[in-house]
């Protein structure tokens, strides 16, 4: 697996209580990026209840149809935040 330059920026520059989105292309790396800042936040804190969420999944899609703030509160209701 490629390491990627992005995943201690990510990391270094992420602040409680808010969103990281990671967005681009296809198959230019996303998923592999996201899988390098979990493994190393499971080193970090040993969390277990971090929410992904793929686009390319028509279920997925559809949750963010609703982008009303109580429907995407509820969504993150009892999720480990980072």
């Amino acid at each position: 697996m490629i390491k990627r330059q992005l995943t201690n920026t990510i990391i270094s520059n992420h602040k409680n209580g808010f969103i990281d989105i990671i967005y681009g292309p296809r198959r230019i790396g996303k998923t592999t990026l996201v899988s390098q800042i979990l493994s190393k936040l499971k080193n970090l804190n040993n969390s277990e209840t971090i929410k992904i969420f793929n686009g390319d999944y028509l279920e997925d899609r559809e949750i963010f149809s609703n982008t009303s703030f109580i429907h995407l509160k509820k969504l993150l209701k009892k999720q480990q935040l980072w």
